[in-house]
């Protein structure tokens, strides 16, 4: 072949069958006007129907994709040379020739074996094809449209997605119940989850725990830093932790595993509590409840209007990284003159630095442990949040008075342009809960 002889730019279908009938593979196709309006389009696809005369024949799709092979022809000369003894020696010689480089390809990887028939059962047993009784063949009067029909209702859609995937069935076990099982192995970070329903806590992490905090590469001093917080307060969230300790995320969820247990539900809910200690049996852990706070009504109207950088969109959660805590106090303490950081927050009571709420707090020494409020009334938690809600709006009109003074005083003194203020970035999502539930649950007993 010489070199400066250009090659011819070819275009491929890939067909999903074996061809027997050129002609007929060409139609299922839609013909050559279709497969050459395929290639030319930027964004087109070409639709392989195997009953081309079937209206109700569920094609499947190709799609095109660039290609950098080359069509090659092969002439094989096979030679036989009879020699002198009469043994007969075959000389084989192949003679190579490009054809041309294929640009572009279509290639049909969906499925194609959802296919509803127009058919139905006669008299005697057999299958009769209803499509010519379904589809005019011809211009029909008008009174064809009060004839009865045939009860063919071919489904909407076959599946929701109609590309190969992947299938992993699980493994059975001896104590398995069903086949339905996990498609992953289980994570190694050796959490232990307990559900309110429990009636025994844990005592003692997880036996690898300690071996495997070796390979994260913690500090003994990180290790006692946690484990004197837990011995000076029993029950923690992690977000206060994280501001306390100034420990990165990574490290935090394993040190937690060698210290404590995570509650799932109930009234000490997202809270890790020192192993051995069940706060629902000591009346005194009523501080260490959860408050779910929410910004509703009028509080949400005023954020979302001061602050919509902030308040008005959920943002999506952001990863943490190792190099710096961006934990501060006011995403696990409400004082007055704080505004939450989240739409939504989960305050432990001893966190929450109101006069009135630590007051009456103190005054709940007769209640009995409630598997919905703990160890407060009902009525507590939601007197709790509108006293919440009370300090909100102070803080924003008495923010909005100082804007205003602060305003008048520079227009009094020179004409300036309006002041645009810069929100500080808030990450919006709720408490990085990353821990996976399926590490080691404890729903009836604690290992």
């Amino acid at each position: 072949m010489n070199e400066k002889t250009p090659i011819e730019n070819l275009y491929c279908v890939e067909y999903p069958a074996n061809v027997k009938n050129d002609d007929r593979m060409i139609q299922t196709l839609g013909g050559i006007n279709t497969i050459s309006n395929a290639f030319s389009s930027n964004n087109s696809k070409l639709e392989c129907r195997f009953r081309p005369e079937d209206k109700f024949c569920k094609g499947t799709n190709g799609d095109k994709k660039d290609s950098s092979n080359f069509l090659m022809k092969v002439k094989i000369k096979r030679t036989i040379v009879k020699s002198e003894d009469g043994t007969c020696n075959e000389s084989v010689q192949c003679t190579p020739e490009v054809i041309g480089k294929v640009k572009e390809v279509f290639r049909f990887n969906n499925l194609a074996d959802f296919q509803y028939l127009p058919i139905e059962k006669d008299e005697t047993g057999e299958m009769v094809c209803l499509h010519d009784q379904i589809v005019p063949t011809k211009l029909e009067p008008v009174s064809w449209l009060d004839e009865p029909t045939l009860s063919y209702l071919p489904p909407a859609s076959f599946a929701r997605i109609d590309t190969v995937q992947p299938y992993l069935s699980s493994r059975p076990t001896d104590d398995a119940t069903h086949l339905t099982g996990r498609t992953r192995d289980r994570r190694s970070n050796f959490v232990k989850f307990v559900s309110h329903e429990c009636k025994e806590i844990p005592d003692i992490p997880n036996a690898n725990t300690l071996r495997y905090l070796k390979t994260k590469l913690i500090t003994e001093e990180q290790i006692l830093k946690i484990k004197e917080l837990f011995e000076l307060r029993p029950v923690w969230t992690r977000n206060a932790l994280s501001n306390i300790t100034r420990i990165n995320e990574v490290a935090l969820k394993y040190l937690l595993a060698l210290s404590a247990y995570h509650f799932t539900s109930g009234p000490f809910r997202i809270s890790w509590v020192r192993f051995g200690y069940d706060p629902r049996k000591d009346p005194a852990a009523k501080k260490y409840q959860t408050v779910d706070y929410r910004i509703r009504g009028n509080v949400q109207t005023l954020l979302v209007e001061r602050y919509p950088s902030r308040y008005a969109f959920r943002n999506k959660h952001k990863p943490w990284k190792d190099e710096k805590v961006n934990i501060e106090e006011n995403c696990y303490v409400f004082k007055p003159g704080y505004l939450p950081p989240h739409g939504q927050m989960f305050y432990q009571l001893c966190d929450i630095h109101i006069p009135e709420i630590q007051q009456k707090l103190e005054t709940f020494d007769d209640c009995e442990y409630d598997l919905k409020n703990g160890w407060l009334p009902e009525e507590f938690c939601d007197e709790i949040r509108k006293t919440i809600d009370k300090y909100i709006l102070e803080t924003l009109n008495s923010t909005q008075h100082d804007k205003t003074d602060q305003n008048d005083e520079e227009s009094s003194d020179v004409d300036m342009n309006d002041e645009t203020y810069n929100d500080d970035d808030f990450d919006m999502s709720d408490e990085d809960m990353d821990f996976e539930n399926d590490d080691e649950e404890i729903t009836d007993s604690a290992n």
